[in-house]
């Protein structure tokens, strides 16, 4: 129970709030994780579908 007669506004309430909010966002976990997990598939996948030579020609086409 809250019982403060005064309540005392931190100068960045809106961003403290706003911070609070993305972390508590169920998607926010995966912003950093979705890349280097969505990198590490393609990469499996394209093991499965193409021969190593030719994934090894893709770099040579820089």
């Amino acid at each position: 129970m809250n019982r403060a007669i005064l309540r005392v506004r931190h100068p960045d309430e809106q961003g403290i709030l706003a911070r609070q909010q993305a972390k508590s966002d169920p998607s926010a976990q995966f912003e950093h994780y979705s890349s280097p997990v969505l990198i590490l598939l393609a990469y499996v996948i394209s093991l499965q579908v193409f021969s190593k030579e030719e994934i090894e020609g893709w770099g040579s086409l820089r």
